[in-house]
């Protein structure tokens, strides 16, 4: 910390930003402007997160508290004068004389890259930024936002903490490759079997056949899994051609009747139609199916019920469990992280579905709920 106090560094070597740093007395200086702002002053008081001030040499002049208490600083003086790789305890920050922003790692940086940025176009940057510390890896969300306070330039750093939702995501992501991959080799040993099983063997080969598709659907429910957690999901497209109805509450059937029948409840289904057919996304159909039944089955204690009611313009898939929704409960059924289950909940199953049928199918899911058990109404239309 002794580089800020001296005289400004002279041929000090840099791979990337302005080695220079400004004098223990110009800090001093600096500080003293940014004091008598009412403005300043309002920030850092009211800023809900983590905020930084930094001057044209990117060293910190003022931080608010809860940027001090997620680096676990008790004197906001340890912080005076530090460029942010400093402050967090970047293992890179100490590669060049000159400190953070000076290294070859750092011109992939994202905090350095939106810090001279901001100074350079006098516009706000925001870049995501990885740092390797000694004791672990953050990853920051950085927004810089240049402003003048009293004809001084400086540099307002907000930092959002993401590293527990990115590891999240990444840990996801991993656990679907591996997942994809092993059910590959499922789906080709179960595939040779479809092939070479001796004729005659029906109720084999019709046991075999319905692994197969399971291991199928498993695949393309991976895939979704990995899409909802890697990107927006107002981004998701169907994928639509004609889907015979019949054949896709058969697949239902396979999916869900030898599971309820382990867990001791009862899956009724009743349709009595053909050659109905409509034009939807398979996978993206039957997950709202799906995302219900297990709904209504966490809800029942022995029966579930799905018919299907078919007009001139659409299809109306209804599944019914034996169980009352409070009125409370109710009005937020469909809200997106909202459970009933405490802490073996994740409040995404009935939003994923009324999404689903909705925004991306554009159908129409409601329900209606009675002493005697729940609806669940999706609406599709036979275009």
């Amino acid at each position: 910390m002794d580089w800020y106090i001296e005289e400004e560094p002279k041929n000090f070597d840099t791979h990337f930003a302005s080695p220079n740093r400004s004098t223990m007395p110009e800090l001093i200086s600096e500080l003293e402007i940014l004091s008598k702002s009412k403005i300043v002053d309002a920030l850092m008081v009211t800023t809900g997160g983590l905020l930084a001030i930094l001057n044209k040499n990117r060293q910190v002049l003022m931080i608010n508290n809860n940027f001090l208490k997620m680096l676990g600083i008790s004197n906001p003086v340890d912080a005076f004068g530090l460029r942010p790789g400093e402050l967090v305890g970047c293992v890179h920050s100490k590669d060049m004389k000159a400190g953070c922003g000076t290294s070859e790692y750092c011109k992939t940086c994202g905090a350095v890259i939106s810090i001279i940025t901001a100074l350079e176009t006098n516009e706000p940057v925001e870049k995501k930024c990885i740092i390797d510390t000694d004791k672990n890896t953050l990853v920051l969300n950085v927004r810089t936002v240049p402003i003048v306070v009293d004809g001084l330039k400086v540099l307002l750093l907000f930092a959002d903490d993401i590293s527990e939702k990115e590891y999240s995501k990444a840990a996801n992501v991993y656990m679907c490759n591996e997942l994809k991959r092993n059910l590959e080799s499922i789906i080709s040993n179960v595939d040779f079997l479809r092939i070479h099983l001796p004729l005659g063997s029906f109720a084999i080969i019709s046991n075999v056949e319905d692994l197969f598709f399971l291991a199928k659907k498993i695949y393309k429910d991976l895939d979704f899994y990995k899409t909802i957690v890697t990107e927006n999901i107002y981004d998701i497209r169907p994928s639509v051609k004609k889907v015979n109805l019949s054949a896709l509450l058969d697949d239902v059937r396979i999916c869900f009747n030898k599971h309820y029948h382990e867990s001791h409840k009862e899956l009724k289904i009743d349709w009595n139609f053909k050659n109905i057919d409509l034009l939807t996304d398979e996978l993206l159909f039957l997950k709202v199916i799906s995302l219900l039944l297990e709904n209504a089955v966490e809800h029942t204690d022995k029966i579930v019920k799905l018919w299907v009611d078919v007009n001139e313009k659409s299809v109306v898939c209804h599944i019914w469990n034996e169980k009352k929704i409070e009125s409370d409960v109710a009005k937020r059924v469909f809200q997106k992280f909202f459970t009933t289950k405490s802490e073996l909940g994740h409040g995404f199953g009935t939003f994923m579905a009324k999404f689903i049928a909705e925004k991306v199918l554009l159908g129409k899911l409601t329900f209606t709920t009675v002493d005697n058990g729940t609806t669940f109404s999706f609406e599709h239309p036979l275009r």
